[in-house]
């Protein structure tokens, strides 16, 4: 199964857990731009 597994990953650049991982990370990417723009809009309106 190890061998098989294996060569699916090498034939297949993306299994099919990739896709959830490819989600998580593109939901941690846009939390982590929302986040810091709601702090820079804070920080502008305390600034100014």
């Amino acid at each position: 199964m190890t061998l098989r597994n294996e060569d699916n990953k090498k034939k297949r650049s993306r299994p099919p857990m990739s896709k959830r991982t490819t989600w998580i990370v593109v939901g941690v990417a846009v939390a982590i731009l929302v986040f810091v723009v709601i702090v820079s809009v804070v920080s502008g309106k305390g600034l100014f």
